[in-house]
């Protein structure tokens, strides 16, 4: 398992559609666990916005909670208001880090 988060359930369609649709610019903040050890030019381009398949992401807030070297991986926090399908884990892919797990706040 890849990624995991809060599961809502309702039958408000108007709150559903104004948290999750990205023109209302709701922030999403993931905790994301990376292979390998980050670095800060590797920070940058997630902050600058980097290219997922045929479009190119909106900059993001990410701040460096942890880097084990013992371990081999680096923990980051990256704050997004898209929220496009699996848009974290392809921002990790697109700068060449495999992303082991993630969780929403």
């Amino acid at each position: 398992m890849y990624t995991s988060g809060a599961l809502i359930l309702t039958n408000d369609g108007d709150f559903v559609y104004k948290v999750t649709h990205p023109k209302y610019e709701i922030t999403k903040t993931y905790t994301v666990t990376l292979s390998g050890k980050i670095e800060e030019e590797d920070v940058e381009k997630l902050r600058s916005g980097v290219k997922i398949d045929d479009y190119i992401s909106k900059p993001a807030i990410v701040k460096i909670l942890k880097i084990d070297k013992e371990k081999n991986i680096s923990r980051l926090e990256i704050t997004i208001h898209e929220g496009k399908n699996r848009e974290v884990r392809k921002m990790c892919e697109s700068i060449r880090k495999k992303s082991k797990s993630s969780s929403q706040k």
